[in-house]
């Protein structure tokens, strides 16, 4: 392992399921992925377009349209968030996540609800949102 607070390279941890040893001659200078892998770093990357679209609608409004783009920052965020369901059906497909509970259920959804109202709530009450 490298020293404290550094983050080991993938040759160091080889008691990662993840991390498997480098081909002879190979110059990638990380591990090679399987398919699984590579739709899971997919969707980590389709989580923080999401979160960058996000907050560029926070920052500019969700109706500004940036230079260059036909689209709104709303639809944007849209669009983000399709492709992140897409990266997810594929992960279903591949039967790493359950089809079943992609969508949350009425009750989750209701709880999440609540769950968000209860610390807007706070927030109020703190003078932080209005």
């Amino acid at each position: 392992m490298g020293p404290v607070g550094l983050v080991a390279s993938p040759r160091e941890t080889r008691t990662s399921p993840l991390v498997r040893p480098l081909p002879p001659n190979s110059n990638t200078g990380s591990f090679i992925m399987n398919r699984t892998e590579h739709l899971l770093s997919c969707l980590a990357e389709e989580c923080c377009e999401v979160g960058q679209r996000v907050s560029k609608a926070l920052r500019f409004g969700l109706s500004e349209v940036q230079a260059g783009q036909p689209l709104t920052n709303a639809d944007r965020i849209v669009e983000e968030l399709g492709d992140l369901w897409g990266v997810a059906l594929m992960l279903a497909d591949e039967g790493v996540l359950p089809p079943a509970q992609l969508w949350p259920t009425g009750h989750q959804q209701d709880a999440k609800r609540a769950k968000i109202e209860k610390f807007m709530a706070i927030s109020r009450e703190q003078g932080v949102l209005s």
